[in-house]
């Protein structure tokens, strides 16, 4: 899971994707912005990339040192369940993660493959 918390003028935008392939979208409102709620389903290649990207960032072996954000500053958590429990590192952007950046925009990448270019326009990605 992707999460993209809310900030001024932008709206927090949640990526799941299940082992399945099943991804979701889901988008909240902001200010006279409705939310909006995509499902695409990705091959499974692009489901296989997703899990291996996990993988090769070494997610579960990612430290993200306690840190404090400023107001208004975006905030990115991922996570990962699976039947070994759940694994979840949260950052603001200004607390630098190399890796932890690359595997958030992995994902993000492939699942807005999957999307038209409209569903990416309203979820902002």
């Amino acid at each position: 899971m992707v999460v993209r918390d809310t900030t001024y003028g932008l709206s927090g935008l949640t990526i799941t994707v299940h082992g399945d392939g099943q991804a979701e979208l889901r988008k909240q409102g902001w200010g006279s912005e409705p939310g909006y709620d995509a499902t695409v389903q990705l091959d499974a290649d692009s489901t296989a990339g997703v899990f291996d990207a996990f993988v090769e960032h070494a997610f579960t072996e990612m430290v993200i040192a306690p840190h404090a954000g400023i107001p208004d500053e975006l905030h990115f958590t991922l996570r990962l369940s699976g039947a070994g429990g759940t694994h979840t590192l949260a950052k603001f952007a200004s607390a630098e993660h190399a890796r932890f950046m690359r595997l958030l925009e992995t994902v993000a990448q492939i699942v807005r493959r999957r999307l038209d270019r409209e569903a990416a326009r309203r979820l902002t990605l």
